[in-house]
This record gives structure tokens, sequence and C-alpha cells, in this order.
């Protein structure tokens, strides 16, 4: 039950809010809640202990602490280095439960490390290489795929000089819908919460 006298509480409008803002019943997120509660004790847990959890999870990466660190950048949307229960429950809302379109949204979020909107050529290649790196890991491709290849092929396909031009989301949900390694991402990244 959702406590309304502790400084980590979530009160009735927190609920209604979190209610429009994921995909969860109330029933759910009152589960969640006493879990998550039970597990960070203080309302929100660090980039410690979000890395701890990843390893924890024997996930098949060369670099979990890489792939940990651009999650939970993505995680903390009011950029206090915590992640608090409302952030974590959007997040599980968009990895769990979201369509297509939301999980697209989601990934160009993490790809936009400079947070302008757009994608510059060394940010796709920043999250080329870090897809990259997770496909060699699972081994879920004949063969390796190489992160300057896949973004310069991004690129073309939008028909951009990656030199000059920046892709925005609607270029890249265009692109990433149909990409093969997006959709290894994407899938895989579903099964963080199950």
């Amino acid at each position: 039950m959702f406590r309304n006298s502790s400084k980590t509480a979530v009160g009735r409008l927190d609920i209604v809010d979190l209610i429009a803002a994921t995909k969860f019943s109330q029933d759910e997120l009152e589960e969640m809640y006493e879990e998550f509660i039970m597990e960070n004790p203080g309302g929100n847990f660090d980039i410690s202990r979000f890395k701890e959890q990843f390893r924890a999870a024997n996930l098949p990466l060369k670099n979990v602490d890489l792939f940990a660190t651009e999650i939970f950048r993505v995680f903390d949307m009011n950029r206090d280095n915590k992640i608090d229960f409302r952030e974590h429950l959007i997040a599980r809302s968009v990895i769990s439960r979201g369509n297509a379109q939301e999980k697209l949204r989601w990934l160009f979020c993490i790809f936009d490390r400079d947070e302008n909107g757009l994608l510059s050529a060394l940010e796709v290649l920043g999250a080329a290489k870090v897809v990259c790196n997770m496909a060699i890991s699972i081994g879920s491709f004949p063969e390796d795929p190489d992160a300057e290849e896949w973004t310069e092929k991004f690129f073309r396909r939008l028909k951009k000089d990656r030199m000059a031009d920046d892709i925005s989301l609607d270029d890249f949900v265009l692109v990433a819908k149909n990409d093969p390694l997006i959709t290894m991402l994407l899938s895989f990244s579903s099964k963080l919460y199950v």
C-alpha cells in the first residue's frame, strides 16, 4: 500500500500521475512500490547500485558497465544522479509495455547524449559501438557488425551526409524501425523487465 507519511512515499496525486504516465494499474503500482522501497529504503538508487543489478543479471555483454551507464543516463530524467520510483517506473513501462514507437523514442534519447533533439554522427557512432558490442556479445548475427560501417549505412539510408547532417527523431524512427541491430537491442531491452 502507498504510504503518505514518509518522504519517499507516493501520494494520491502521484498515483494518478503514475497511472497516466505508465501502462500499469494501481494494484501493479502498489506492488512495485513496495518492492522498490524494500530494495531501496532511501527511495532511490545511484549508478553504482544500477551497475550491480546489471552485473548480477549475468547479461551476455562484454561491457555491462557501459550499457548500464547509458541506460542509467536516460532513466535519470531529472539529472540528480539517482533514480527514484517515478523515473524507474516510467522507464520500466516503456521497456516492458511500450509500443515500437515509444521504444524507438526511448532509444533515441539514449543515443542523444547532448540532449539537443538531434543525433550527430559522433552520437550515432557512440551508440553504434554499444549496440555492435552487444550484438557481438550475444552472438546473434552471422558476422560481427562494425560500428563505423553501421553508422555510415544509417546515414546513407537517410540520404544524409555524415559529416554535415544531424538526424532528427522522425528520421531516426524511419530507419531504426527496420534495422536488425536496433530490433535486436529493443528485443534484448524488453527482457530487462519481465
